[in-house]
């Protein structure tokens, strides 16, 4: 649970600074969409739970 919760803060946090760091130089560099793939984390997370739920509940 905690390894998971970790891959979906390294990657928000890694997706983040790439997002900066396009933003901060007045070049036109690729816009790096971290939100894409904080909440594909986020989601995988929460589907990965409601699996573990519903196999105790069975």
């Amino acid at each position: 649970m905690k390894i998971w919760l970790i891959k979906v803060a390294v990657l928000s946090l890694v997706g983040m600074m790439f997002y900066q760091l396009a933003g901060m130089s007045g070049a036109a560099l690729y816009r790096f969409p971290w939100e894409i793939f904080a909440s594909l984390g986020m989601a995988s997370y929460v589907l990965k739970e409601v699996a573990k739920l519903s196999k105790r509940g069975k």
